[in-house]
C-alpha cells in the first residue's frame, strides 16, 4: 500500500502497474498509523473507479488482453473531490473544485460524464431530472466540449446498463422522443418496462443563454 499524503488517499498497484484508490479523506494517526475512509465495493467511488477502468480501457495489440485504463494519482483527488460535492448536491462546491482545476480538462470531462449518468442513482434527487449545466465564454466553445464529452457519456451509459440491466439508462438512440440536441442531452431510465426522466446535461454560454437552468 501507498499513502500519498498531498492526495490524503491510499493506494494499491494492479497487475498492470497502475495505482488505484482503496481510502480516501485520510490522515495520520497520533500512532502514526494510516486512518481514512475505505473504498467499499458498493459506493459510489468504488462505481468510479470501475468507470475509470471501462472508459479508456485498451486492448493489448500482441495478447488481445484487454488492459483497463487508469488516471493518475492526482486526478483521483480532483475526481472525488467533486464526487463528493455533487452526491451531497452542492453545486457551488462543484463550480469550486472544477474551477480549480485549469488544464485539467480531461479529468472533469470524465467526472462531469459519470456524475450525469451515476449521481442519480446514490443520491436522492427531488427534480425529476438531475442536470448538469456545463458553461462556457461562447456557444461554439460549449458546443465543441460537449463533443469531447459525449465519448465519456457513451462509456457511461454502457457500464451502467452493464451494471443495471434489469433497469438500463435510455438514450435517443432507443427513444426518438428523447430530446438530444445542440441545447440539451437527455437521459431516461427504463424500470419495470416504465420509463422515466433520470437526468440531463444542459447547455449554457455566457454570451448567449442556451437554454433555461431554471
Amino acid at each position: 500500500m501507498i499513502y500519498n499524503k498531498e492526495t490524503q488517499m491510499v493506494f494499491i498497484e494492479n497487475k498492470y502497474g497502475a495505482l488505484e484508490p482503496i481510502m480516501y479523506d485520510c490522515f495520520i494517526t497520533n500512532e502514526n498509523k494510516v486512518s481514512g475512509k475505505k473504498i467499499l465495493q458498493n459506493s459510489i467511488f468504488y462505481m468510479f473507479l470501475k468507470y475509470v477502468r471501462h472508459s479508456s480501457e485498451e486492448t493489448d495489440k500482441q495478447t488481445g488482453e484487454i488492459i483497463p485504463g487508469f488516471i493518475e494519482i492526482y486526478q483521483w483527488k480532483i475526481a472525488f473531490e467533486i464526487i463528493k460535492n455533487a452526491l451531497e448536491l452542492k453545486s457551488n462546491d462543484v463550480i469550486i473544485a472544477i474551477a480549480r482545476q485549469a488544464g485539467k480538462s480531461h479529468i472533469v470531462r470524465m467526472v462531469a460524464a459519470f456524475c450525469l449518468i451515476f449521481i442519480p442513482l446514490y443520491a436522492k434527487i427531488k427534480e425529476k431530472r438531475y442536470t448538469v449545466a456545463w458553461t462556457s465564454p461562447s456557444k461554439r466553445l460549449a458546443l465543441d466540449h460537449i463533443e469531447k464529452l459525449k465519448p465519456f457519456i457513451k462509456k457511461a451509459v454502457e457500464l451502467f446498463n452493464m451494471e443495471n440491466y434489469e433497469a438500463p439508462i435510455v438514450t435517443k438512440e432507443d427513444d426518438r422522443t428523447i430530446k438530444e440536441n445542440s441545447e440539451i442531452l437527455e437521459f431516461n431510465r427504463n424500470i419495470g418496462g416504465s420509463i422515466i426522466e433520470y437526468s440531463s446535461l444542459i447547455i449554457l454560454s455566457l454570451n448567449k443563454t442556451v437554454v433555461n437552468a431554471g
